[in-house]
C-alpha cells in the first residue's frame, strides 16, 4: 500500500491546508471530528480515503483481505449509505478529489501494467473510469494541483520512487 495518506488534506479547509492555515469555515466536519465516530460499516476492510473539497464526503477503497476491489463514496454529514463509484479493480486506492469536486483520481494495481492512475468524472451520467496514465511502470499516490490543471504522482519509471507532474486532462 501507499506510504502516506495525503498529509496536506484536512477537513474544514476545503480539503486542503496551506502554509499551516486552513481556508473555509464549514463547522460540520469539525463537529464530527470533536467526537470520533465510525463512518464505514461494510463487513470489509476500508482504507485509502480522500475528502471531497466541500468536506461533505469521503471516498475510500474497500475490500476483503489485502485486495480493495471497490471505491465507495459516503456522505459524512447525513450518514447516508455508501455509494459504489468504482468496482472490479485489482487493488484500488482512492488518491484525490479535484478541487471543483468533479473528478476522483485513483490508482489500480493492474494485472498487466502494475499500478496505473485513473479518473472518474463524478458529474457525468453513467460515469465510467477513464485511464489517466497506464505504462509498464507503477504510478500511484496522485494528487490534483489546486487549479486542477496538473496531477503530481509517484512513479517507479526511473527504477526508484520519483515524483512526476503531468497536465490534466492529458494533452492540455
Amino acid at each position: 500500500g501507499p506510504t502516506r495518506a495525503h498529509p496536506g488534506r484536512a477537513p474544514g479547509a476545503g480539503g486542503r491546508v496551506r502554509d499551516g492555515h486552513t481556508a473555509g469555515d464549514d463547522a460540520a466536519p469539525r463537529k464530527l471530528l470533536a467526537t470520533p465516530s465510525r463512518s464505514t460499516f461494510e463487513q470489509t476492510e476500508d482504507r485509502f480515503f480522500t475528502w471531497s473539497p466541500d468536506d461533505q464526503w469521503i471516498a475510500y477503497a474497500t475490500g476483503s483481505g489485502r485486495a480493495h476491489d471497490r471505491i465507495l463514496r459516503k456522505n459524512i454529514v447525513t450518514s447516508s449509505a455508501a455509494e459504489t463509484l468504482v468496482s472490479g479493480g485489482t487493488d484500488l486506492l482512492a488518491n484525490d478529489w479535484s478541487r471543483d469536486g468533479r473528478f476522483l483520481l485513483f490508482a489500480d494495481a493492474g494485472t498487466s501494467t502494475s499500478w496505473d492512475l485513473w479518473t472518474l468524472d463524478l458529474q457525468a451520467k453513467d460515469a465510467k473510469p477513464v485511464p489517466y496514465l497506464q505504462t509498464p511502470a507503477g504510478e500511484r499516490d496522485g494528487a490534483f494541483s489546486p487549479d486542477g490543471r496538473w496531477i503530481a504522482y509517484v512513479s517507479d519509471e526511473s527504477g526508484g520512487q520519483e515524483v512526476y507532474v503531468r497536465s490534466f486532462p492529458p494533452g492540455r
